[in-house]
């Protein structure tokens, strides 16, 4: 295998990463007539999401790169953490809607 692809397939899991955000974005679009205040609140996280890892890529695929001849990668557990709790948060406001929508 060839270790100089690893910036690149980091590279590429972020951008499908920001493609599901946004498709999450628009299907949650869907449910605009039975639960708007939901919907929104979705679709905003979504896109805000998406930009954020967009935003971010140049400094990750640079620092990515630089790891591999310096072989010093460090996590940064904010973001890792900060990306979680809005995952979670938009899954739950998904299931509040399904929820929602059965009563």
């Amino acid at each position: 295998m060839d270790a100089g692809l690893q910036a690149e397939r980091t590279a590429l899991a972020w951008r499908r990463t920001q493609l599901a955000f946004f498709l999450v974005a628009a299907l949650s679009m869907r449910g605009l007539l039975h639960h708007p205040a939901l919907t929104l609140l979705i679709s905003l996280q979504a896109i805000l999401l998406a930009v954020f890892i967009a935003h971010g890529q140049p400094r990750r695929y640079a620092s990515h790169l630089a790891a591999l001849t310096s072989a010093d990668l460090v996590a940064r557990p904010v973001s890792i953490l900060l990306l979680s709790i809005h995952v979670s948060l938009i899954a739950l406001t998904a299931l509040m809607a399904v929820l929602l929508s059965s009563l």
